[in-house]
């Protein structure tokens, strides 16, 4: 069941635009785990869907005209979205099986957490990380 977009609106919420949504969207389910909260479709074509994770969320909506484009076209990192997860391991494990495209291997940082950088399907770089316990 989904709510309206909107719906679960956190005091920050990243919003990417992307050439295919139902494509980018459903990998964001799939493979980062995250949970559906809303999809708004136009004449049966999916413009833009929300998902979440606890109470965050990100919005990917539809790119168009010359500003509003996906971050593969852009030739670099503009930006990076950092989630912390419960299991970082078994999410790259997850993230890996399915074929996502790894970016930066799992590691221990310096500043205190297990991460690893993967790309999703418009280019966009995300962040996945643990706590280290100490």
């Amino acid at each position: 069941m989904s709510a309206p977009l909107g719906t679960v609106v956190p005091s920050i919420s990243p919003y990417l635009f992307y050439e295919d949504v139902e494509k980018g969207f459903a990998f964001l389910l799939e493979v980062f785990g995250l949970e559906k909260i809303a999809v708004q479709e136009v004449r049966g074509r999916t413009v833009m869907a929300q998902a979440g994770l606890g109470q965050f969320t990100v919005v990917v909506a539809q790119a168009r005209d010359t500003e509003l484009v996906p971050a593969r076209t852009l030739g670099g990192v503009h930006s990076a979205i950092a989630v912390m997860v419960d299991d970082v391991d078994a999410h790259h494990a997850r993230a890996r099986q399915a074929g996502a495209t790894i970016w930066a291997e799992l590691s221990d940082k310096p500043y205190g957490v297990r991460e690893y950088g993967v790309r999703d399907t418009e280019g966009n770089l995300w962040f996945f990380a643990t706590p280290l316990k100490r």
